[in-house]
């Protein structure tokens, strides 16, 4: 299962994150954040780390990296 996740820098999404990260089901997560994230997180395979200035506009590549994701959590 592919997740887009939003927030991931904050309290809670940082703890949707890890719950993501540890999810056997979950395969791929894509993190769209306004900042970095940690080091640890940003070397995670599983996670693919985008940084967004406005969540109103969208790269070409930005949703190539989203396409085909089962979930969107939104924070």
């Amino acid at each position: 299962m592919k997740v887009i996740l939003t927030g991931s820098t904050g309290f809670i999404g940082s703890e949707v994150l890890r719950q993501c990260r540890e999810d056997k089901r979950i395969t791929g997560i894509v993190a769209l954040t306004r900042r970095p994230l940690d080091e640890e997180v940003e070397k995670d395979e599983k996670v693919e780390v985008v940084e967004m200035k406005d969540f109103n506009v969208y790269s070409e590549e930005t949703l190539e990296k989203m396409e085909g994701a089962d979930a969107c959590i939104w924070y």
